[in-house]
This record gives C-alpha cells, sequence and structure tokens, in this order.
C-alpha cells in the first residue's frame, strides 16, 4: 500500500469522553506526532525511550508520567526491539473543566493538567510506590467500564485526578532536563513543529540538517512509514482543525496553519480527512 493510500490524522477524533487503556506489546513500534482535543495523561511503564511535547524531547524512562493539554502536538519514542508497555488516559476538555467549576473547588486543584508546561511541568517520575498505586487506579477504572457505572467512573477518575495532583505537588520544582532525538525522523519532526506556519520544502530541511535530501527522505519513510511530504501536509491539516476548535473562520484557518491557497487547502483536506472543513464544528464529537 503506497503512502497516499493509507490513512492518516493527525488530529485524532477520539470516541469517547473518557479513554484508559493499560497497553503491553514487543512488536516494532512507530508513533506519529498528533494531537486532540482531550487532554492527555501518557505513563510510561517500561519501553518508552523520549516523549516529544512542547517542541522538546524528554527523557522518557521507566514511571515517567506526562500532561498533555488538549490540541498540543506530541509523540513518544519507543525502544527498539524491547517489550513496550503504557497507559494512556484521554480526558474530554470538557468534563475536566466541568470538575474545575465545582462548587467549593480549589482553584488550583487541576492546574497540574490545565496548565501543564506552564506553570506546572510536563513531566513527573513516580517512585516504586506511586507506580503500583497509580497502576492499580487505571486498572480498576477499566474493570468498571464494563459494569458502566457512570457515578462510579467519574469516583475513580477524582480519585486519579487526587493522587496526580498530589505527585505534581511533590516534584512541582524539579528540574525538567530535556534531550536531543536521536532518530533523523524526529529531528525533522522537530524542525517542523519550530517553524510551523511557515512555508516548509524539503530542500529547506536538508539544508537544515546538513544532510542530503535523497537521503533524507529515504530515512524518513523507513522510520515513519510516510513521505515528508505528506507528513508536512498532515501536520498542516491537525493544525488547521486545531485553530477550527479554537473558533477560527475556515479561511483563517487555511492560512495560519501554512498553506498558500485557500482553494488548495479546501480540497486537500476534503481529499485527506473526507469531509470539507466548514463541517468542522466540534472535536469533542467524532467525524
Amino acid at each position: 500500500m503506497t503512502d497516499n493510500q493509507k490513512s492518516y490524522s493527525l488530529y485524532r477524533d477520539l470516541s469517547a469522553p473518557v479513554i484508559m487503556c493499560h497497553h503491553s506489546n514487543e512488536d516494532p513500534f512507530i508513533s506519529i506526532p498528533h494531537l486532540h482535543s482531550q487532554y492527555e495523561i501518557y505513563y510510561n511503564v517500561s519501553g518508552g525511550k523520549s516523549f516529544f511535547v512542547n517542541n522538546h524531547f524528554y527523557p522518557c524512562e521507566p514511571h515517567a508520567l506526562f500532561v498533555i493539554p488538549h490540541t498540543h502536538i506530541h509523540k513518544v519514542v519507543a525502544e527498539k526491539n524491547a517489550p513496550y508497555e503504557r497507559c494512556v488516559l484521554n480526558i474530554d476538555a470538557n468534563i475536566v473543566h466541568s470538575i474545575a467549576s465545582l462548587p467549593n473547588m480549589k482553584q488550583s486543584a487541576l492546574h497540574w493538567l490545565t496548565q501543564a508546561g506552564q506553570e506546572h511541568s510536563h513531566k513527573i517520575v513516580l517512585d516504586s510506590y506511586a507506580h503500583h498505586v497509580f497502576l492499580n487506579m487505571v486498572d480498576t477504572y477499566i474493570k468498571q467500564e464494563s459494569i458502566f457505572s457512570e457515578i462510579k467512573l467519574l469516583a475513580y477518575l477524582l480519585q486519579i485526578f487526587d493522587f496526580l495532583e498530589e505527585q505534581f505537588a511533590k516534584q512541582r520544582n524539579h528540574p525538567l532536563p530535556t534531550m536531543e532525538p536521536t532518530a533523523l525522523s524526529d529531528k525533522v519532526i522537530r524542525y517542523i513543529e519550530q517553524n510551523q506556519g511557515k512555508p516548509l520544502n524539503i530542500k529547506d530541511i536538508a539544508n537544515a540538517l546538513y544532510i542530503h535530501e535523497n537521503y533524507l527522505c529515504t530515512k524518513f519513510k523507513s522510520e515513519t512509514d510516510m513521505t515528508i511530504n505528506n507528513y508536512i501536509i498532515l501536520r498542516k491539516i491537525a493544525e488547521a482543525k486545531k485553530l477550527l476548535y479554537n473558533g477560527c473562520t475556515v479561511k483563517e484557518a487555511c492560512f495560519q496553519a501554512g498553506f498558500q491557497n485557500y482553494s488548495n487547502f479546501i480540497r486537500t483536506f476534503k481529499n485527506k480527512e473526507g469531509y470539507p472543513p466548514s463541517q468542522l464544528t466540534n472535536l469533542t464529537t467524532p467525524l
């Protein structure tokens, strides 16, 4: 199957208000940078190598937990040929804001989630005891989903939030080291993020990274299973969807996302997403 025939989307429209999963696999894992309208909590049990968010790569050691605000681009890099186990929690922004608005709720109670990357760090590392407590909370929530008691599920979610607020408070002033990406595709992705909204082409990327264009294209395709040009287009579409979600008009989203031609934007968006951008009104509802 060719690159153009595959169905990719860097803006993932998730199907439920709260999604929790606990996955483990030993197959080669390829992660493509993506964003969505939900908040995300990512926890590396084992096998993670680095995590990209807010234009930086961070070490992703065992028991590292990352918080990603909604509509922030992010990706994980997993170790090659090693078991990879992780927990991922996606929570609809409306749920987070509703909880924050509850009577007598301390104003800063959810800042570890809503202000991640600003007032609060994106990352903490759980100690052994906290690791087991957190995994037990996640697995308990997942088991309760089959019973589908909304009150119980909300109670378990609040318990997780309370636990993570405490963990972030303990590590609030800890330094947060970054790291240089090792894979060529990750260097390309970081360059594209740093120049989002500007005209981008393969020649400029190759020059910035001091490598030959042909080698750049071949290596990127082998590491991500897509071409650089297709990734650039998909990244612009993801940015446009984020802008539309935040209230921009279709024309504003077009040019702010880096498209140079409005008609081409409409055509490309519909070709990649299956619907015109004018149809996009609420990304918390699956499309």
